[in-house]
């Protein structure tokens, strides 16, 4: 429903209603904007060999650009101050990394407001021990439905939370929980969610008196300790009502208004924004390489390698192969378990661009060597726009770090891009240095690691002056980069 009537934004108020209902944060009130479309709930799963089943988690400039001005215009119209974004773009570098450098993007047009960007563990932890730092929190699906519902929880009961799903010609309310089957029938329910999603659609039709009428004798009923079970406590209530006696109770206080609870005098609702997006003009695209997924119950990387370099092209070698995500080959690790669903990166040889033909054959000398080809992947640049992903190992027995840079689509500015490259080629030089220092090699390890300084040194130039040319004329420069930066570190 939400989908197909393009309800792309999920609204979810979470307010703590302190000293009536017993809570841990009595002055919580926290909105969380959720995307409603996209990402892993786009519901396209695969099973692609006997052991792994894949999810796809897809995320768009459009939706994220229209969910993230949401909750900008939201906060704007309702008087909030902050808004945070969650996100795992350290993971996910290019998924939830549109998502944050949208939320950058987006939020320079904004400036009155307060904005911060968390990862989702971090964040989701804060949420849950300090939420009064929190105003406004904008989240990709999945982060949104389940933060959401926690939020709600801490405020004193998950039933008290009202859900709003906005769209550009249609609105949806609920409540946040769902249906409640377990209960449903039995006179037990909260009702508070869905009134207060009832609330939020009058204000939405702008009707403001009828909603602040009965929220504030809902306020009342809460305010007097006329409690359902779920939010009964002997020290804040005076009476535990079902579901029936609850919406009487409030009934009977229409009219009335809370004294020690703030009552609400509503101006407007939660209006549409209605977002046009202008897409941008299509990036100059190049197919560099395919990543070709394989069925193969032998579990044996190196093996597999060497049945695959058997079918390397001229165009095309193999460069690496992962399973499940981590590297096997080459230089994996035997202690690394491995299914029967393999990865395996086919790159580009030289910096000319790739035709689909040529991953064709490929895929034709593979099938030839008897191996199950379940899905490709075409790897492509895309005006070679620079985008810093690094990792950090730590090698006890050197106590040194090494640091990847990779180069695909982003808007990463020239000049953070030459810092990241010049951290990357010092910390190789000074592994090296310090090998020399250390007196532990022989003259002939010596004079190769002075080599491999001087090497270094003046790829870093090289880089640096590819860097500068790319700025220049826009040209992609991902495999000429690739050969310098990504060189092993060796004595």
């Amino acid at each position: 429903m939400r989908k197909v009537l393009g309800l792309y934004a999920n609204i979810r108020p979470c307010q703590s209603y302190h000293p009536f209902v017993a809570t841990k944060h009595p002055i919580m009130d926290v909105v969380i904007v959720r995307e409603n479309e996209e990402d892993l709930y786009a519901g396209i799963e695969h099973q692609q060999t006997d052991e792994v089943i894949q999810c796809l988690k897809l995320i768009s400039k459009p939706g994220t650009e229209k969910i993230i001005r949401y909750a900008f215009e939201y906060a704007r119209t309702c008087g909030r101050k902050k808004v945070s974004c969650f996100t795992k773009d350290n993971i996910m570098k290019l998924t939830d990394g549109l998502f944050h450098k949208t939320f950058t993007k987006i939020g320079a047009n904004y400036p009155e407001i307060e904005q911060e960007h968390l990862i989702v563990d971090i964040g989701a932890a804060r949420l849950a021990d300090t939420p009064e730092q929190f105003d406004v929190i904008v989240m990709p699906n999945l982060y949104g439905d389940i933060l959401s519902d926690v939020a709600a929880q801490i405020t004193g009961s998950v039933g008290l939370g009202g859900s709003v799903n906005i769209g550009n010609n249609f609105a949806l309310f609920e409540a946040i929980h769902g249906s409640a089957p377990l209960i449903a029938g039995k006179d037990v329910a909260n009702p508070s969610g869905l009134l207060l999603a009832a609330i939020q659609m009058l204000l939405h039709i702008e009707q403001e008196k009828p909603a602040a009428l009965i929220q504030n004798a809902w306020l009342k009923t809460i305010e007097d300790g006329i409690h359902t079970a779920d939010i009964y406590h002997s020290n804040t209530s005076r009476e535990r009502v079902g579901t029936q006696a609850f919406a009487n109770a409030i009934i009977s206080r229409l009219g009335q208004q809370p004294t020690q609870l703030k009552p609400v005098a509503f101006q407007q609702g939660i209006k549409q924004v209605q977002h046009l997006y202008i897409p941008e003009k299509p990036a100059t695209k190049n197919l560099v390489g395919v990543d070709l997924f394989i069925s193969n119950a032998n579990r044996n990387a190196a093996e597999l390698a060497g049945n695959l370099k058997k079918s390397t092209l001229q165009k095309l070698d193999l460069k690496m192969i992962t399973n499940r995500g981590t590297k096997v080959w080459p230089e994996g690790f035997p202690e690394t378990f491995c299914t029967d669903h393999w990865r395996c990166r086919f790159t580009a040889v030289t910096a000319e661009p790739l035709v689909y033909q040529d991953v064709l054959d490929l895929m034709e000398q593979v099938n030839q060597q008897g191996l199950e080809i379940i899905k490709t992947e075409n790897l492509y640049t895309f005006c070679a726009r620079f985008y810093c992903c690094s990792r950090t190992i730590i090698l006890s027995s050197t106590n040194y770090y090494t640091m990847e840079l990779s180069i695909i689509d982003g808007n990463f500015p020239k000049q953070d891009a030459e810092r990241i490259v010049k951290d990357i080629f010092a910390v190789k030089i000074l592994y090296h240095q310090n090998r020399i220092q250390s007196n532990l090699m022989t003259e002939d390890e010596r004079m190769r690691s002075e080599s491999r300084i001087h090497e270094l040194e003046n790829n870093l130039q090289k880089v640096l002056k590819k860097i500068r040319a790319y700025q220049e004329e826009e040209l992609s420069i991902r495999a000429h980069i690739e050969l310098s930066i990504f060189a092993p570190i060796t004595q």
